[in-house]
């Protein structure tokens, strides 16, 4: 996907000084590495690449008027690695502030090099200058690679390299994964490498000619990759089938999203999740039915609150939050994946719910298909989100209904819909407070924004005395339905 992106996601997906030293899980050397960074950042050369480009960059040293300069230079790299841990509070701005020196006065090094390379005599770029720049680049890539450093979705300011860049450079709002530029600085210290060990042989072991393919029999070895598991297709069951004779692209919702979450109600392992919520996206292959689930690197708020929501299934919290979205009918249960699951358990807990959830089949595998009926009251956070189209005109039907009240006066129902973040009105509906359930339809324009969902929200005006009470209205079965491209 190609567009802008905000900083906050930069923000997640950039490096750190340990993805400098984390390799893939998969790796056979290092994968005790892999849970010091996320998965965008595997950026460990091995230990061959990463000493010899010590040894090149110790000639950057050997001149003592610029010695002092390189070493501030590296002291202040080394402080900049750190504070991009964020270990400590402020970090963030202590780290872009040092990154920003670093780069200030690597920049100052390397015009005294120039300068030095020149006073000695040389016209020409030798393997000292070609050293110098190749640091400069991995430097500077390094920098770029650390992200935003802070979060300006939480308030807090950017003021890292990367954060211009951002602002200013055309491209450098379109990544996401920040942490893949740190591929410049494996690429600058393979050459710094293979200008070092050019050195040593050239040198120290011009006798020994024989030990030059050494170092990339090391890389090889450093490289070989444990066995790659590859998971075996899991077959829909057969409960999935049995979706083709229920009511026609009505949405479903598979649980659970995740085996376990982190004490703040987060996913514990995005793996996990990964895998779970793409066997269900194949399950749902054949079905022709809009499945709610779904993984993509862009975490929508969908994605990452209703792990949390539905973990309890099936309860209060979690039925109500089903009621949000529009076009759901269905809920399959996978209990193969919930390692503590009980079925009695699960199924007195059904039972709590017989007007809300009916149990559609199951079968021996664990296997639960349901369908939702279930109805939410009208409170001022409430919302129902329905799909939103570029070029298509619609419906959103919803039923509605209030508690009999005798010679009560119509509940006017204010519908505004969130379009990107823009609250529009739609209209005033008038719902009789007579204990039924009545029909409403509110038309569905093409809208800009195609990623996130339109958000509808319903409040109840009706004015009352205190002794009588607000008035109680329930909502249920709302229903998106499009009927085809606007006119142009």
């Amino acid at each position: 996907v190609f567009g802008a992106r905000k900083l906050y996601e930069a923000y997640y997906f950039s490096a750190n000084a340990l993805s400098y030293l984390s390799s893939s899980p998969f790796s056979a050397l290092y994968n005790f590495t892999h849970t010091w960074t996320h998965s965008e950042a595997y950026l460990f050369p091995g230990v061959t690449i990463f000493a010899l480009t010590l040894y090149a960059l110790k000639r950057l040293f050997e001149a003592k008027p610029i010695r002092r300069f390189g070493s501030g230079v590296a002291v202040l790299l080394m402080f900049t690695a750190i504070c991009s841990l964020r270990l400590f509070p402020y970090s963030q701005y202590i780290a872009a502030l040092s990154a920003w020196l670093t780069l200030g006065s690597a920049g100052y090094f390397l015009y005294r090099f120039g300068a030095l390379e020149r006073k000695l005599g040389f016209d020409v770029l030798t393997n000292r200058a070609i050293i110098a720049s190749f640091a400069f680049c991995a430097l500077f890539a390094f920098i770029i690679s650390l992200g935003p450093l802070a979060n300006p979705a939480k308030g807090q300011y950017a003021l890292s390299p990367h954060a211009l860049l951002h602002l200013v450079f055309p491209g450098i709002d379109s990544l996401r994964a920040v942490s893949r530029i740190g591929v410049l600085v494996l690429f600058c210290g393979s050459m710094l490498a293979a200008l070092a060990w050019d050195q040593i042989t050239r040198t120290s072991l011009s006798k020994l000619a024989w030990l030059a393919p050494l170092p990339l029999m090391l890389i090889i070895l450093e490289s070989l990759p444990r066995t790659y598991p590859l998971a075996p297709e899991v077959p829909a069951p057969f409960v999935v089938q049995k979706l083709k004779e229920e009511i026609p692209y009505r949405a479903i919702m598979a649980l659970p999203w995740t085996s376990e979450l982190r004490n703040d109600g987060t996913v514990k392992s995005w793996g996990e999740y990964a895998q779970f919520n793409v066997r269900y996206m194949n399950w749902m292959v054949d079905s022709e039915r809009p499945l709610v689930n779904g993984y993509s690197g862009i975490r929508s708020k969908i994605l990452r609150e209703y792990p949390r929501k539905m973990s309890g299934f099936p309860d209060r919290r979690s039925l109500n939050a089903l009621s949000y979205i529009a076009n759901l009918k269905y809920v399959l249960y996978a209990s193969q994946h919930d390692p503590k699951f009980s079925r009695d358990t699960f199924e007195r807990r059904i039972a709590q719910y017989p007007n809300e959830l009916k149990l559609i089949m199951g079968d021996d595998a664990g296997n639960f298909l349901f369908e939702y009926n279930g109805a939410a009251r009208l409170r001022d956070t409430y919302h129902v989100l329905a799909p939103s189209h570029a070029d298509q005109e619609g419906f959103l039907h919803v039923e509605l209904m209030s508690h009999y009240r005798d010679s009560a006066p119509e509940i006017e129902i204010e519908v505004t819909v969130d379009i990107a973040g823009t609250v529009n009105p739609v209209g005033v509906i008038a719902l009789a407070a007579n204990g039924e359930w009545s029909t409403f339809s509110m038309a569905l324009k093409p809208v800009g924004e195609t990623v996130r969902p339109l958000k509808f929200m319903f409040t109840p005006k009706w004015k009352v005395s205190d002794s009588e009470g607000s008035p109680v209205v329930y909502l249920r079965n709302p229903v998106a339905e499009r009927t085809g491209k606007q006119d142009t």
